[in-house]
């Protein structure tokens, strides 16, 4: 686990460095779709958010933020369409977030299914968390 934890922090170290050594700009073209899966037998949902329609992309840094009175987080890993850049997610209990963070060392093409997280639903019928994009990273600009 503290493994885990320490190649997490070295991550946000590399993206938090590409974002303050390029002037950066958010894909203007960039669309995110999040959808949940109905409620499967053993009482959880799947989230997971597709992204499309993004050039240039150098990386990701975004956020699923739910209500623990509503679901219990299971488990969460990176998209299939994003797996060939670096990158993990990474269950942030105090916050109440499954963080994403990926990069890329050249810019990506983006289309396809960028991350996904089981919850457990906590008595309610459904749940939708909220997401959201902290920043992108435009994978074409150079580095200053």
């Amino acid at each position: 686990m503290r493994e885990i934890r320490i190649k997490f922090c070295v991550l946000i170290g590399f993206v938090a460095a590409l974002i303050f050594s390029f002037h950066v700009k958010a894909a203007d073209n960039a669309i995110f779709h999040v959808q949940t899966a109905d409620v499967q037998e053993d009482g959880t949902i799947i989230v997971t958010v597709y992204m499309t329609d993004t050039e240039n992309l150098g990386g990701v840094d975004a956020e699923i933020i739910y209500d623990p009175a509503q679901v219990t987080y299971i488990s969460s890993e990176i998209g299939e369409g994003f797996t060939d850049g670096i990158g993990e997610t990474n269950h942030l209990a105090e916050r109440s977030a499954v963080k994403c963070l990926v990069i890329y060392p050249e810019a990506k093409t983006a289309h396809g299914e960028l991350m996904r997280a089981v919850f457990k639903l906590n008595g309610a019928a459904s749940y939708q968390p909220q997401f959201q994009i902290v920043e992108l990273v435009d994978g074409s600009l150079d580095i200053a």
